[in-house]
């Protein structure tokens, strides 16, 4: 393209090339805290630690959570308990709340009840006085009531975001993000770099920027879209920070200064 050839960002002056470096750090300071305010949000929005694609769908679809006590169990935690009483706690939690209240301490159960389970195999290390590698004292287990305990036990219906949030964020993300992407893109175009590859970079840009801000919308009424709001939001995201960093090798590394234009 004419345009990457006859402006050059290397001929700009040292302190001008300073002043668009720390920018350009800026911007990328930017997007990572952007990702790490997402983690931060959302990686429990379905109730589970850690950031996961559930976290997507509780948001923008809704989620009916899982048992906390539930998952742990099924990932063979604590690995101590035994298949028989893993089993009971499984299958009580299987049930309704008013019955699986009526079993929590039924003191006519001829087995071990949830609550003996539970105080036996799990209160050792989820209590807050708890020490020791493998105590927990955050999830305290130390309960004498269902109405305690059934929070971790229990589904839980995630509401997604309203449609008035989210007419706003699309609102705000898709005209800001879209204008870094061509900034990022005209700048890239001044430098040393093939055309072919700052051509895709932009196209992985807008097309996941699309994809992403898209399945906002789709996945309120199919979860499935959530993966496109993953991996559309990586695209960009993934594009954003691999066009910085060739704009800031491009004002430092030595050469890269081009042909002068003609007049």
């Amino acid at each position: 393209m004419a345009f990457g050839h006859g402006v050059r960002l290397k001929r700009c002056g040292v302190l001008a090339r300073l002043g668009l470096t720390f920018m350009v750090l800026t911007l990328l300071g930017g997007a990572a805290a952007s990702g790490f305010y997402l983690w931060l949000k959302q990686e429990k929005r379905d109730l589970h630690p850690g950031l996961t694609i559930d976290d997507i769908k509780a948001h923008y679809h809704g989620l009916q959570s899982r048992p906390r006590l539930l998952v742990a169990l099924e990932r063979g935690h604590p690995e101590e308990l035994n298949a028989e009483d893993r089993r009971t706690l499984t299958t009580w939690m299987s049930g309704t709340p008013s019955e699986m209240e009526q079993a929590w301490a039924d003191p006519d159960s001829i087995d071990l009840t949830p609550s003996e389970i539970i105080a036996a195999s799990c209160v050792s290390c989820h209590t807050p006085d708890a020490t020791g590698p493998k105590a927990y004292p955050q999830l305290n287990l130390r309960v004498g009531s269902f109405a305690a305990i059934q929070p971790l036990v229990t589904s839980v219906q995630i509401q997604p975001v309203s449609m008035t949030i989210l007419a706003l964020s699309t609102h705000t993300h898709a005209l800001s993000l879209a204008v870094l992407a061509m900034v990022l893109w005209g700048l890239t175009l001044m430098t040393r770099w093939p055309g072919l590859v700052s051509g895709a970079l932009l196209a992985v840009m807008g097309i996941g920027l699309a994809v992403d801000i898209g399945s906002w919308w789709l996945a309120r009424d199919h979860a499935a879209w959530a993966w496109g709001i993953a991996i559309g939001g990586a695209a960009f995201n993934g594009a954003v920070g691999l066009s910085g960093l060739m704009i800031l090798l491009d004002l430092w590394l030595p050469g890269g200064r081009g042909k002068s234009a003609s007049a």
